[in-house]
């Protein structure tokens, strides 16, 4: 009996590793599983996308004839999204992939965009708004869409290219249109002037 008796311990001790095995490579497969993502996220990029733009809005004296009034806040809002708009825009086109241009533009110009950077192959370019002068044309009655142009446009950009990199400054004017869609405000029209 103590032959068999010591048997069937070297039996259960198999067993019980085969299953401890098993047990810790399911439970690893498990965790692997949720550590993956859905793939390049915006997060996993770098703090600059969190960045506040550090670009300068101003708003000159709006159009004679727009009716009732656009206060402080609403214009604030507008201000910091459209800055922010660009913001995304320029490390998006930087970068070379969608960083949230769906959080700040609507669809047609979140694909004007995704193609400007598609066409670059391997040059990049950084750019940096300096200035925004805005000159309110429209406002809405419901205040769910506003017109303005940005007036002298100031931006400067270092294109890197495998031959070294070139700085340009350029000042530039643009004809825009913002919607607020689901309490956000996004850029549906910009053409440049």
């Amino acid at each position: 009996m103590g032959r068999q008796k010591i048997l069937l311990r070297i039996l259960y001790a198999i067993i019980f590793l085969v299953v401890s095995v098993f047990f810790l490579y399911s439970i690893s497969k498990l965790l692997a599983y949720f550590n993956t993502g859905a793939g390049d996220n915006i997060y996993y990029l770098s703090e600059e996308i969190f960045d506040e733009p550090d670009s300068v809005v101003e708003w000159l004296e709006d159009d004679h004839y727009i009716k009732g009034e656009i206060n402080k806040y609403i214009r604030s809002d507008i201000s910091k999204a459209y800055a922010r708009a660009w913001h995304i825009r320029d490390l998006s086109i930087y970068h070379q992939k969608d960083l949230g241009l769906v959080e700040h533009f609507t669809d047609p110009l979140k694909e004007k965009i995704i193609t400007a950077y598609s066409d670059l192959n391997s040059d990049s370019i950084s750019t940096h708004r300096i200035t925004h002068n805005l000159k309110l044309h429209l406002i809405s009655y419901d205040k769910q869409l506003v017109s303005f142009s940005d007036i002298g446009s100031q931006h400067q950009s270092i294109l890197y290219t495998e031959y070294g990199q070139d700085t340009i400054t350029n000042t530039r004017s643009y004809n825009i249109v913002m919607t607020l869609d689901d309490g956000v405000w996004r850029v549906r029209q910009f053409k440049q002037l």
